[in-house]
């Protein structure tokens, strides 16, 4: 990916900078808090755990997909199993309907 670092950048700057996207945003928290909730909210975010929340949080939400993920790959034999088992239902309803 690192060849392709500029373009990336590149790409998100013209994506995601703009009105439309902050515009849609807007939209979701307004869809998501009322007002009231929200100005609770920016005044939570001028405290120091506000503040300190703003810097670790998108590290507390990588490392928790991380986690995720592996819990997902532990546990991938345990669907496949279970994903062989409902395609063998399938196919004795389907031969039982025939």
């Amino acid at each position: 990916m690192v060849p392709y670092k500029d373009v990336l950048k590149k790409w998100i700057g013209a994506v995601f900078h703009g009105t439309d996207f902050q515009e849609k945003v807007a939209e979701l928290y307004a869809e998501t808090y009322t007002l009231d909730e929200l100005n609770q909210l920016v005044n939570f975010y001028h405290t120091p755990l506000g503040q300190k929340m703003l810097t670790t949080l998108p590290e507390l939400t990588r490392r928790s997909g991380q986690i995720g993920v592996e819990m997902a790959k532990a546990h991938l034999p345990e669907l496949e199993d279970m994903m062989k088992a409902r395609q063998q239902d399938l196919k004795q309803q389907s031969q039982q309907g025939n």
